[in-house]
C-alpha cells in the first residue's frame, strides 16, 4: 500500500486479528480509508502512534515501512512470519526468505559458521537474530529495526513475561487459572475465526491441542468449520480419534492417508 498524502509504503504479510477493531479506532480519530487493505490500516496506525503502532498489532506478520529516508521492518511476538534483511553499504536489502536476498548483485553468499555450529548442537539456527549466511539477518520475533541516514537500531516491542509459578506473588491457584485460560482460549479462537471473509479449517492431529480448538469453534462460538487429517495408514490411532471429534462435533471432515 502506499499512501500519496503522506508518502508512505506499506507492505505486509500476514494476517491482523485486530484490525477491524484499528481501523474503528483510527477512523473515529478522524482518519479517513480509501481502500479495504490492511496495509492501509497498518499506515494510518504508524502515523498515527509512530514506532509504537506494533504494540498494537495482534495477529501473524512480517511489515516493511519506508517513510522517507527511514525503512523500518518489524515481525510479530513469536516470529511466525519470517523476515531476513542485509546491509549493503548504504543500502538494506529485505525479503521473506533469504533467496530473495541473495538473488541481489551486491550480496554475497557466505557461509556463517557459528550460526553452522549452533545446528551441529541445537538442530537449528540457535541465535535468533542469525541466519546460515554471514551478513544476512532475521529481524527477532516482537522487535523492530530501523534504518535511518545510514544508523540501524533495534528495540523490542514485546517480551514474553516470565513464569507465573515462579512468582509466588501473583502465582494462581488451579480454579482461576484454569477459568482465566479457558476465556482466553475462546477470546483468541473469536478473534481468529471472525477475521476475513474466506472459510475456515482447522488440522485435527488427534491429540488434545487441536481438539480443544476445534471444540471451541464448533460448540461454543458456533463457526461451521472444516477439520481435516493427514495419516499413513488407515488405522492410525491420531487418525480413528481424529475421526470420532469430528463426528461429535459435527465438522465437515476431510482425510488423506
Amino acid at each position: 500500500f502506499y499512501d500519496p498524502e503522506t508518502k508512505i509504503a506499506v507492505l505486509l504479510n500476514g494476517e491482523v486479528y485486530n484490525i477491524r477493531e484499528l481501523h474503528a479506532e483510527l477512523a473515529t480519530a478522524g482518519y479517513m480509508f480509501h481502500t479495504d487493505l490492511e496495509s492501509e490500516v497498518v499506515a494510518k496506525l504508524y502515523v498515527h502512534q509512530g514506532l509504537d503502532f506494533a504494540k498494537r498489532l495482534k495477529g501473524m506478520f512480517a511489515i516493511a515501512i519506508l517513510d522517507g529516508n527511514r525503512l523500518v521492518l518489524t515481525r510479530d511476538r513469536f516470529g511466525i512470519k519470517p523476515l531476513y534483511y542485509a546491509s549493503v553499504g548504504r543500502k538494506v536489502v529485505f525479503g521473506s526468505e533469504v533467496k530473495a536476498i541473495l538473488v541481489h548483485p551486491e550480496v554475497t553468499a557466505q557461509l556463517h559458521i557459528p550460526a553452522l555450529e549452533e545446528i551441529t548442537v541445537f538442530g537449528y539456527v540457535f541465535s535468533s537474530d542469525k541466519t546460515l549466511f554471514e551478513g544476512i539477518f532475521q529481524v527477532e520475533p516482537g522487535t523492530i529495526v530501523t534504518f535511518s541516514e545510514g544508523k540501524q537500531s533495534t528495540a523490542k516491542f514485546w517480551q514474553a513475561p516470565g513464569a507465573s509459578y515462579f512468582d509466588q506473588g501473583h502465582h494462581l491457584d488451579y480454579s482461576t487459572a484454569v477459568i482465566q485460560l479457558r476465556k482466553l482460549i475462546i477470546e483468541t479462537m473469536d478473534l481468529l475465526l471472525s477475521h476475513g471473509d474466506h472459510p475456515v479449517g482447522i488440522y485435527l492431529s488427534g491429540g488434545l491441542d487441536s481438539t480443544i480448538l476445534a471444540l471451541v469453534a464448533r460448540n461454543i462460538l458456533g463457526y461451521p468449520i472444516t477439520t481435516f487429517t493427514l495419516a499413513d495408514s488407515s488405522e492410525t490411532a491420531d487418525l480413528l480419534t481424529a475421526r470420532e471429534v469430528a463426528s461429535k462435533l459435527g465438522t465437515r471432515h476431510s482425510k488423506e492417508v
